[in-house]
């Protein structure tokens, strides 16, 4: 097992399993990851500018904020959002209405009444969209590499609401579809989006206001925050620096 920049274990030599870090062609171990990453030192900047999240990545653990993005382009800090005035009554960048940082009433994954497995989500990495957002963004791959592996994981849809994001045990946040494992993509944030079930048995995505935003399918400008989007069978959600979640009915 090997040690990355950041801290990490990891039994790949090349990348982290954790964090994506390339683990060769460092520089010493006096150089922290933050700088390694492209962000300034954790000391002269120990904060997130949009969520107060102490930072300790190129994206804020809180919220998936792109600190080096920031500063290439020299764009103000995004202010935190509004509450949406056309979306769910109540809704907040912190998530439905009535959440709690746990969760959603009811997303315990263990179903909901009348309940059945009719779909499932496919959470795997795309390069084509990678390789897109790393150009639009001017990012370099060196410090966001893309995965050496990916394993696609399967997510059975049975609760009536379904968390999209990233564990925080520090924050009590633990989503359904928890894309904090390896290879975590760090660009997503920890409450992203949920999955609503429908009625007619049916399902809706919702933005939470995430930082970078949540594209659907091919279509290039990211869906509204707090305002659900109708899903169809085969429908792709990228989120993050390369994830995507594909929905297949069963």
């Amino acid at each position: 097992m090997s040690t990355c920049p950041a801290g990490h274990q990891s039994a790949d030599s090349d990348y982290c399993e954790t964090c994506g870090i390339r683990m060769t062609s460092m520089p010493s171990t006096s150089t922290s990851a933050t700088t390694v990453l492209g962000v300034v030192s954790e000391s002269s900047t120990p904060d997130c500018p949009v969520c107060g999240e102490r930072l300790v990545d190129r994206f804020c653990e809180g919220c998936g904020f792109d600190t080096l993005q920031a500063r290439r382009s020299h764009q103000a800090v995004p202010p935190p959002a509004a509450p949406a005035t056309s979306g769910w009554p109540g809704s907040t960048e912190s998530g439905w209405p009535g959440s709690t940082e746990s969760g959603w009433p009811g997303s315990t994954g263990s179903g909901w009444p009348g309940s059945r497995v009719d779909w499932i989500a496919v959470v795997g990495a795309d390069r084509d969209y990678y390789e897109r957002l790393m150009a639009e963004t001017g990012s370099s791959p060196t410090t966001l590499p893309y995965p050496s592996y990916h394993p696609e994981r399967q997510y059975p849809l049975t609760a009536q609401f379904v968390q999209i994001g990233r564990r925080s045990v520090g924050r009590g946040i633990r989503p359904d579809i928890d894309l904090s494992l390896p290879p975590e993509d760090p660009a997503v944030s920890h409450q992203h989006a949920v999955l609503l079930s429908k009625p007619d048995g049916a399902w809706s995505l919702v933005d939470l206001g995430a930082t970078n935003g949540t594209l659907l399918n091919d279509n290039p400008e990211p869906v509204s925050a707090h305002v659900e989007v109708p899903l169809r069978q085969g429908d792709r959600i990228y989120l993050g620096a390369w994830t995507v979640i594909t929905l297949r009915k069963g």
